[in-house]
């Protein structure tokens, strides 16, 4: 009866259009997501089209009935307004400069007003609101309006922070409407009896007075445990309900348990007297000619340090090796707790690159920037290229690995004023966009989260014309007639372009989409939830992906990072001038037979059961297997080729001891020698090349796929241990598949077995080379079969293979 009593005050039903976060899209941040205009004279005719990255958060559901918002249409609102403030100001009267403040006058103004409307009656400003809203239209508010709460009070900030603070607290009790009649105890009753903390949510969104109500500790103990009865959760003081509720609601708890151990956070390593430590699992590969690490993995699986310390562990969830520890930052104190685990893990990493010799197994701040971003690449390739399931375990890690960047950024200032340097060069100097500068346009993008002063407008045309000139090679290698494109139409050639960079494109679709949502974010936000992404971060990423893995057309393209559409003969002349600047630069050599790429993409890593096509003109092919032991002496580890039919029997071998096939058959139960029948040796092993000094061993085997019988179906790589040593005894083996006609020396493909316990297994299959029909394209696929087995006893490691083919 009482809120029926009164008519609704004017804020509900006229002065206050929905606000920003509800309605109306939120305009780009200014330091990423400027869109870069290409140059006037090439845009299409057709404006471009409207850029997604600008999207505001996705809207809390909507409150109905009496909490509906309400907007009032007709001009005379702007009269009713002007004569509301000149009755106010009548009532008031004018104030000395000796008696009360300009904001005790407000105060006790709006005081008599709602004293007035408690009982009953009404002021003069009252009455004009009222006249006011019978003379205008009143609907529910279903389009964008044309000016926010923020806007209106000169806000810019979305969170409706008003910038006159004493106009913000006259009003911040007027907008909540009905509501403002009611005592705060009275008022947090009420909302406590809202369904969801969607609603809750919602409400916050009207005005600061209701968003002050909304974010009492009280009312969210209450709907803590009205929605989660059974949680072990307890906030540590009524102000920590609100985030405890969040934590619960996003299942954050469980995200931060170890799979190993089932430590959650808090939980205390008893053996280092400190705050467990938490983390994921890395595994990475070395560039064999640079000595440079060339790509960085992770499943992303929650470990703690005392699991990967004390108790061994070395595998993930689902079985995958991987070598070191990775430690988040979670919070303030477990990052404290952390630092110096990190430290030791980032330095170990670059430890043998050229450039960090110096430092000698020490951390340099600035080897991060080697690190983190090649992680990030790794993960967003996978998703992109190989079709990693974009799971919330994939966005949750992503975003860790991102907080945990900011972090070292803000303990280390020189890293921003570092990577602004070399973001502005790349920008404004031609000499610095070369490989030899950014050896991977991947690493580069990350970076501009860190960035001082830098936006995404000034980045992209720099980086789109690196991109296209890169591109250029593996554009050719699959449609070898790009490299002449002036034989090709507009439409064609576009087409193919397209074709050709599709992963690239997806690739910074991913990174522009992730960065412009992640800078609507603060670290306090994401330190809310240990790292993990706000529930509107997680929930917009998982659209942004989606939109980025159906996207297959360049006007696709450019909405997606923001930047408009150039026309179709713009990016035709484009990419004949990329041909020209490729060869300028020496991505390609002009009349280079480019069938012989041999694989696009960062990195040559395999991890089990993946597969890497070889060119249908490679001629050969070697692999590389490659020991390593500790201690004194020498241990032997043997690698065999074992040749199978296409039915899976098994049809010769070359190892240690019979080094040569030359077609891969069995001849009368005795290999064939070498040369016979006139032809190349098929399968040529060299023996053991042993390197004491290093405490490394190599084995090659040499492949001719011309002399290979018809009959071959696949060759597989082995390795097992001689004598009486085990797997066990080995360190870090591995196998590099290699075209002998490629001077590069670049790998076509390699997998490391490190770190997988092996126990007393003496035998692996590491990879094979297959093909599915004689004349067929070769294909290397990795394995990573333990077992037992030695080189002159296959039966144990036939029997492996054998498990393979199921």
């Amino acid at each position: 009866q009482l809120l029926a009593a009164a008519p609704p005050p004017k804020q509900l039903l006229a002065a206050a259009p929905p606000p920003k976060q509800l309605l109306a899209a939120a305009p780009p941040p200014k330091q990423l997501l400027a869109a870069a205009p290409p140059p006037k004279q090439f845009l299409a005719a057709a404006p471009p089209p409207k850029p997604s990255l600008a999207l505001a958060p996705p809207k809390p559901q909507a409150l109905k009935g009496k909490f509906a918002v309400l907007s009032v249409e007709g001009d005379e609102q702007s009269d009713a307004d002007d004569e509301e403030e000149s009755a106010a100001a009548d009532d008031e009267g004018t104030s000395e400069k000796t008696g009360p403040s300009k904001r005790t006058q407000k105060k006790n103004a709006y005081r008599a007003r709602k004293r007035e409307r408690e009982r009953g009656g009404l002021g003069v400003a009252d009455a004009a609101q009222t006249a006011a809203a019978s003379a205008a239209v009143v609907t529910v508010a279903t389009a964008k309006p044309t000016a926010s709460i923020a806007e209106q009070r000169g806000c810019d900030d979305p969170n409706l922070v008003c910038a006159d603070p004493e106009a913000h607290e006259e009003t911040a009790d007027e907008c909540s409407g009905s509501f403002a009649l009611l005592s705060y105890d009275a008022l947090i009753i009420v909302i406590e009896k809202l369904h969801s903390e969607a609603d809750v949510r919602s409400l916050a969104c009207t005005c600061s007075h209701l968003r002050s109500a909304c974010s009492d500790g009280l009312l969210w103990r209450v709907l803590f445990h009205r929605h989660f009865p059974a949680s072990q959760l307890a906030a540590a003081s009524l102000s920590d309900w609100r985030h405890a509720y969040m934590l619960e609601h996003s299942s954050n708890a469980e995200l931060l348990r170890c799979y190993h151990s089932k430590a959650t956070l808090g939980a205390l390593d008893e053996k280092r007297g400190g705050l467990e430590v938490f983390g994921i699992p890395l595994t990475f590969t070395v560039n064999p000619r640079t000595h440079e690490v060339d790509c960085i993995y992770s499943t992303l699986d929650t470990l703690s340090y005392s699991a990967f310390r004390e108790d061994g562990v070395r595998t993930s969830v689902w079985g995958e090796a991987f070598t070191h520890f990775l430690p988040l930052y979670l919070t303030r104190d477990h990052f404290k707790a952390a630092r110096p685990i990190l430290h030791q893990t980032i330095a170990a990493l670059c430890a043998n690159a050229p450039r960090w010799r110096f430092a000698q197994g020490r951390f340099v701040p600035e080897m991060a920037l080697d690190v983190l971003p090649k992680l990030l690449c790794t993960l967003v390739v996978l998703l992109v290229d190989r079709g990693v399931a974009a799971s919330d375990v994939f966005i949750n890690g992503f975003t860790q690995i991102y907080r945990l960047l900011l972090a070292l950024a803000h303990e280390h200032p020189a890293l921003r004023a570092q990577v602004t340097k070399r973001v502005q060069e790349f920008i404004g100097k031609e000499s610095k966009r070369g490989k030899a500068s950014e050896p991977s346009l991947g690493d580069l993008v990350p970076l501009l989260a860190i960035c001082n002063s830098l936006r995404w407008s000034d980045l992209a045309w720099p980086l789109l014309e690196e991109m296209m000139d890169r591109s250029v090679l593996w554009a050719c290698r699959h449609h070898p007639e790009l490299a002449t494109p002036h034989t090709l139409g507009v439409d064609e050639l576009v087409q193919r372009c397209w074709e050709a960079r599709r992963v690239s494109n997806r690739l910074l679709m991913f990174s522009v989409g992730f960065l412009s949502r992640l800078s609507k974010v603060s670290p306090a936000q994401l330190d809310d939830f240990n790292g993990n992404p706000t529930p509107w971060l997680r929930h917009s990423m998982r659209q942004h992906i989606a939109k980025v893995m159906a996207a297959d057309s360049w006007p696709e393209f450019y909405a997606l990072i923001n930047v408009p559409l150039p026309s179709k003969a713009y990016i035709h002349a484009w990419f004949i001038r990329a041909v020209g600047r490729s060869e300028q630069k020496g991505y390609h050599k002009k009349g280079m037979d480019f069938s012989r790429v041999q694989r696009s993409g960062v990195s040559a890593i395999l991890r089990r059961g993946e597969s890497v096509t070889a060119s249908p003109t490679m001629k050969a092919v070697r692999f590389e297997e490659v020991w390593r032991w500790a201690g004194e002496g020498t241990l032997y580890l043997d690698a065999s080729a074992l040749a199978y039919s296409f039915d899976g029997k098994p049809l010769a071998y070359v190892d240690y001891d019979n080094q040569r096939s030359a077609t891969g058959l069995v001849s009368g139960g005795v290999h064939t020698a070498y040369g016979e029948g006139g032809r190349g040796v098929a399968l040529r092993h060299s023996g053991d090349q042993i390197d004491a000094e290093k405490r490394e061993g190599t084995h090659r085997v040499d492949i001719d796929l011309r002399a290979l019988s018809d009959q071959v179906g696949a060759i597989y790589l082995t390795l097992s241990a001689w004598d009486t040593a085990r797997l066990s005894d080995i360190i870090r083996p591995e196998v590099r598949c290699f075209d002998p006609a490629d001077r590069s020396g670049v790998p076509l493909a390699r997998y490391e077995l490190d770190g997988r316990p092996t126990g007393e297994q003496t035998a692996v299959v590491m990879a094979k080379i297959w093909r599915t029909a004689p004349g067929h394209t070769w294909k290397v696929t990795a394995i990573g079969e333990l077992g037992l087995g030695r080189a002159g006893n296959y039966t144990p490691i036939h029997n492996i293979i054998a498990q393979t083919m199921r």
